[in-house]
């Protein structure tokens, strides 16, 4: 596990030998000896095939996303895209990548150094983001995700027995960009389930409208979003005031006196 150059490689022992290519190699360990269970042997080289193994699908797949650096992109695609999906059901396609992501990204980690305490911050850090959109914290829980997210992030991988570890290049950009992601989709999730209903029953409520034909405990008519509506108060209301829907009842408005 020693960091060493080529020649303090041979110095300490390392290596037997250095080589510019193939054909030196063949000269300096030809006629070297070389010790084997059954005993000391010497290495004769007269003739020679080059047989070259490739790697296989599999290996340059498994050797592409063992990468500390992808396999941390992989993870936090697939939060970013079961997040989306979570907080907008039926999106599909955020879902399905990021399910895949994390997938290869979690599988990528078994050959990784990694910590469990960089893990589990990086799940506090999606649980917070996830409770942002169903409880109003004015943006606490979110601040806190994103902070566990950059703990997390930077504990992941154990750098002090193997000196595997993120590129900083990597790991503050996506941080920032997936914090702002999340946070942009737990705000918009917030901002859709307190704001006033569009359509609807609910909608009419607190609308106001014009009394086309006196209003009273015994029926009359209202002008409200370009249409007639049917309508009864507790007091009458005297034709052309203007009124303010309470309660929606069937096609029927129950309205009051606007201050």
């Amino acid at each position: 596990s020693v960091s060493a150059s080529a020649r303090e490689a041979l110095a300490l022992k390392v290596i037997d030998c250095l080589a510019r290519d193939r054909e030196e190699l063949l000269r300096r360990i030809n006629g070297r000896e070389i010790r084997l269970p059954a005993g000391r042997v010497r290495l004769v080289i007269d003739r020679y095939e080059t047989i070259r193994i490739e790697e296989t699908a599999r290996e340059r797949l498994l050797r592409t996303i063992a990468d500390p650096n992808v396999a941390y992109l992989l993870l936090m695609i697939g939060m970013a895209g079961l997040y989306f999906e979570f907080a907008h059901p039926g999106a599909v396609l955020p879902g399905t990548v990021g399910a895949l992501c994390l997938l290869l990204g979690l599988y990528a980690m078994q050959a990784l150094p990694v910590t469990t305490t960089g893990l589990l911050l990086l799940l506090l850090a999606a649980v917070l983001f996830a409770l942002e959109i169903v409880i109003t914290s004015h943006g606490i829980l979110g601040a806190a995700g994103f902070i566990s997210l950059l703990i997390g992030s930077i504990m992941l991988y154990d750098t002090s027995a193997t000196g595997v570890s993120l590129a900083a290049r990597v790991l503050y950009p996506t941080v920032v960009s997936i914090g702002i992601f999340l946070s942009a989709v737990a705000y918009l999730v917030t901002k859709a389930t307190i704001s006033r209903p569009k359509s609807g029953k609910e909608a009419l409520k607190g609308r106001r409208g014009t009394v086309k034909r006196e209003v009273g405990p015994g029926g009359g008519q209202v002008f409200l979003d370009g249409e007639l509506w049917s309508a009864y108060s507790d007091s009458v209301i005297p034709e052309g005031a203007e009124v303010v829907v309470i309660e929606v009842e069937g096609l029927k408005l129950k309205v009051a006196r606007a201050e």
